[in-house]
Order: structure tokens, then sequence, then C-alpha cells
């Protein structure tokens, strides 16, 4: 009698091998996708935290308007990003590991917040992941 996990034919076979890296693509997309559009959402409705604490003082004299105003703007970026990351994962991922990096290194620049920069960095690196699984994925 023959296994009902075994593969039958090469075509299932070579779903089975692809299965594993489409869900975790689709769970790349789709959590990039939630996690930067709750993020820019909340920077109109600091339900999750005070993200006017977080811009760095140099940013908001240079920048020559209120911290909340560049809060604002902020969150528009990270709402467009989530759409981009929805729409287009490859350039998505790019765009929000660049704009992780630009956040931690705004991060740096105060005293007292190294380790939310560590957690920054780690949720680049898997944008990062979602950029180069999006590249195999569409070649399988």
């Amino acid at each position: 009698m023959q296994a009902t996990h075994r593969a039958q034919y090469p075509e299932d076979r070579y779903f089975l091998a692809r299965a594993p890296i489409v869900r975790a693509h689709r769970a790349l997309q789709i959590g990039y996708t939630l996690l930067t559009l709750v993020a820019g959402v909340d920077k109109f409705t600091h339900v999750l935290v005070d993200w006017g604490k977080y811009v760095a003082p140099a940013l908001v004299r240079g920048a020559g308007i209120p911290v909340h105003q560049i809060v604002y703007v902020i969150g528009v970026v990270e709402i467009a990003l989530a759409l981009v990351v929805a729409l287009a994962p490859r350039v998505g991922g790019y765009l929000v590991c660049v704009w992780l990096f630009a956040f931690g290194a705004n991060l740096l620049a105060q005293p007292g917040s190294y380790g939310v920069v560590v957690s920054v960095a780690c949720l680049a690196a898997g944008a990062y992941a979602l950029t180069r699984i999006d590249t195999a994925v569409r070649f399988l």
C-alpha cells in the first residue's frame, strides 16, 4: 500500500518542494504590510506609543517644524510603504529595509534607545529577506 503523503507525480513533488518558500514569502509579505501599516496609522493615533519621543532632537531642529508634524509625515510615508509591500513586495521590502535603517540611525542619535536599535535592525533584516524570497518565488 502506498503512503498517502508521498507525491505520486513529478508535478506534486515540485509543488511540495515549492510550498514552504511560498508560505514563507506570503507570511513575510502580509507581516510587513500589516506591521508597516499599523505603525503608520499609529503615528496619527498614538495608541501604541508616543512616537514623538523617538524623533531625534537634531531632526526637529533641522526640519524647523513641530515634532508632531514630523510624526505625521512619517506616518504617511509608512502607510505608503505598506501599500508598496502589499503590491510589489520586492520593491517594498527594499524600501522598508532602508526606512528601518534610517529609523535606527535616528535612534542612535538618542542615548538610551540602543536596545530598540537592535530590534529595528532585526526587522530590517526580515524586510531584506522578503525581497530575496520574492525573487526566488518568481523563478519557481
